[in-house]
């Protein structure tokens, strides 16, 4: 038989062992907290793209049709990624299946739309760096691709996403910790990002091509002026495409590609789980 003292002793370890603060509240999919500051930096993004491209469309400046094509894409792409937001599913443990199916078949158009689009506007900004011609025939034709061929990226990898996720509805899955569904198959995984990478790879050579362009200009310009030479064009080079050139490779390394990258080790860790079972 234990002594009182004992029992004491054993009381107060009992209960400073059971006693419990507040704690986060948490999820399958993590805690609750990160993904509602997740959350709120996109809206303010969503925000802030809006009010950006109000400004665009009130001012009288001219820009090349890819920009306002690219700052479209990615306005689009906010609500996709905050499509569970919208719905209320953002703290359910498995939302519902057509949201997640929605969410998924977007998302992965969106993502190919926004990187193609990000590409063709580093070209479009060397272009006019060099001062081609916006009368001639061949950028007539290389305005019509530039505004299609982000939206075919959009419907060809939307479709692909539809179909394994209408041959499969569970291929349409929440990942671990995030704000959004995507699609589990490796195979179609692994060819979005190498083409997201491959795309970004090239978008980031013809901005620094862009970058030494405009910095010869400005050198040669300086040269002149020192010279006290005439110069009708010093600002040959418009350093507002520059400047969106380097800011948005970035977001959309950091986003997209790392998406991806999460997407494919939960999936390729999922499989190796399954083998093992």
């Amino acid at each position: 038989m234990q002594s009182p003292s004992h029992q004491t002793r054993r009381h107060m370890i009992t209960a400073k062992t059971l006693r419990t603060g507040p704690r986060p509240v948490r999820g399958i999919y993590g805690p609750i907290a990160p993904l509602k500051i997740c959350l709120a930096m996109l809206l303010t993004a969503q925000i802030g793209i809006t009010f950006l491209i109000a400004t665009i469309a009130l001012t009288k400046i001219r820009r090349a049709p890819a920009f306002h094509n690219f700052m479209f894409i990615i306005w689009i792409g906010t609500f996709t990624y905050l499509l569970l937001f919208y719905t209320g599913q953002y703290e359910a443990d498995i939302p519902r299946p057509e949201v997640c199916a929605a969410q998924a078949i977007m998302k992965h158009g969106a993502d190919s739309a926004a990187v193609s689009a990000l590409f063709l506007l580093s070209v479009e900004s060397w272009r006019l760096a060099i001062r081609e011609k916006a009368n001639s025939k061949s950028s007539r034709s290389w305005l019509i691709l530039t505004l299609a061929i982000p939206y075919a990226h959009f419907v060809a990898f939307a479709t692909i996403t539809a179909i394994f996720v209408n041959a499969n509805p569970q291929n349409a899955y929440r990942t671990l910790n995030s704000f959004y569904c995507t699609l589990r198959n490796v195979p179609f995984g692994i060819i979005q990002g190498v083409e997201l990478n491959a795309l970004v790879l090239f978008a980031v050579i013809f901005q620094v091509k862009t970058g030494l362009l405009y910095w010869k200009r400005r050198k040669v310009a300086h040269q002149c002026r020192e010279l006290r030479i005439k110069v009708l064009d010093p600002e040959s080079c418009e350093i507002c495409h520059v400047y969106h050139c380097s800011l948005y490779p970035v977001r959309r390394v950091s986003g997209v590609l790392d998406t991806e990258r999460r997407h494919l080790h939960m999936v390729l860790l999922e499989g190796h789980e399954t083998t093992a079972q």
